[in-house]
C-alpha cells in the first residue's frame, strides 16, 4: 500500500521528461518500471542513456520474483518504442538475462531503425546460449532475410532452447527456403519434441504444401504436444490429402487436447479466430 500511495504521489508530480529519468534511478524498482513506461510511451530520445543504465542494472539472477526483473524489462520495451540504434550494444548485452528483460531486448531490438542486423549476426555465435537464441528471434523481428543462412545454423545448435528459437524465427521470416530445413527437423531422430513442435508451429505459418509429408509422419508422435502442433499445421496448410486422417483425428485421437484443436480446426465456430 505504501508504495503504491507513493507511485500515486510521484506520478501527479512528475510532469517532465527530466523528472522522469531522474525517477529511473529511484530506490524503489516499481517507481523505475513506471518511469521507464513513461517515457517509452513519449518516445523521449534523451532518455535513451539513463534507460541503458536501467536495463543493465545488476540483478540478483536466483530471484525470478525480483522486481527489478520487471523495471529492467521495462526498459527495454522503452527503448524499443524510442527506436534509438544508440541503444544496441546495451541492448545485445542484455540478451543474455535469462528472464523478461532479454526477451524484451530481443524485441527492440528488432524496433531500432534502422535495425543493427550485422552486430545480431555477430551474436549469433556468442558463447551464452540465451544471447543466440533471442539474437536469431530479433533477427526474424528485423525482418533479415540477408541473415537467413546463419539463422538456419542455429537449427544445428547444441542447446535446445537456441534450436526452438531458430526455428520459431525461421517461421517468422516467412521466407520458403526455410521449409526443408524445417521439415528436417520436425523428422528428426532422437530430437525434442518441443523443438519439433516449434518446427510444425512454423511449417503451419509458412502455409507450404511442401511440408505436408513430413507433418503427416509426426502425426503418428507418441507426444500429444508433437501431434497437436502437427495437426494446427496441416490444418492452416489447407493441403486436402490430409483431411480423412485429421477427420479421423477429432474423433479416436488417445488425448482430449488433441481432438478438441482439431475439431475446432475442422469445425470453426462463428467469429472464431485462426489458432
Amino acid at each position: 500500500m505504501l508504495v503504491l500511495q507513493e507511485m500515486l504521489s510521484y506520478d501527479r508530480a512528475v510532469t517532465t521528461t527530466a523528472q522522469w529519468i531522474e525517477q529511473l534511478a529511484h530506490d524503489d524498482p516499481h517507481v523505475r518500471r513506471e518511469a521507464a513506461r513513461a517515457l517509452g510511451e513519449s518516445e523521449s530520445r534523451e532518455a535513451v542513456e539513463a534507460l541503458c543504465v536501467l536495463l543493465l542494472r545488476p540483478t540478483d539472477a536466483s530471484d525470478e520474483t525480483n522486481p527489478e526483473h520487471t523495471a529492467r524489462a521495462a526498459a527495454a520495451v522503452a527503448l524499443g518504442h524510442i527506436g534509438d540504434p544508440a541503444a544496441t550494444e546495451a541492448l545485445v548485452a542484455a540478451l543474455s538475462d535469462p528472464f523478461n528483460a532479454g526477451t524484451a531486448a530481443s524485441t527492440a531490438l528488432g524496433r531500432l531503425s534502422p535495425p543493427p542486423v550485422g552486430r545480431l549476426v555477430l551474436a549469433l555465435a556468442d558463447s551464452n546460449p540465451w544471447r543466440r537464441a533471442r539474437a536469431v528471434v530479433a533477427l526474424a523481428e528485423c525482418r533479415a532475410s540477408d541473415a537467413f543462412e546463419q539463422m538456419a545454423q542455429l537449427l544445428d545448435d547444441a542447446e535446445e532452447p537456441v534450436r526452438r528459437a531458430a526455428a520459431t524465427a525461421l517461421g517468422k521470416l516467412q521466407d520458403s527456403r526455410a521449409v526443408p530445413l524445417l521439415s528436417t527437423l520436425l523428422s528428426r531422430s532422437g530430437e525434442s519434441a518441443f523443438v519439433r513442435s516449434y518446427a510444425a508451429a512454423s511449417l503451419g505459418t509458412l502455409k507450404d504444401s511442401r511440408s505436408v509429408e513430413a507433418l503427416v509422419a509426426a502425426l503418428d508422435a507418441p507426444e500429444a504436444l508433437l501431434r497437436r502442433a502437427a495437426a494446427r499445421a496441416l490444418l492452416r496448410i489447407g493441403d486436402p490429402r490430409p483431411r480423412p486422417r485429421l477427420e479421423a483425428m477429432a474423433v479416436e485421437d488417445p488425448d482430449p487436447s488433441v481432438r478438441q484443436i482439431v475439431d475446432r480446426y475442422i469445425n470453426p465456430r462463428p467469429g472464431q479466430r485462426e489458432h
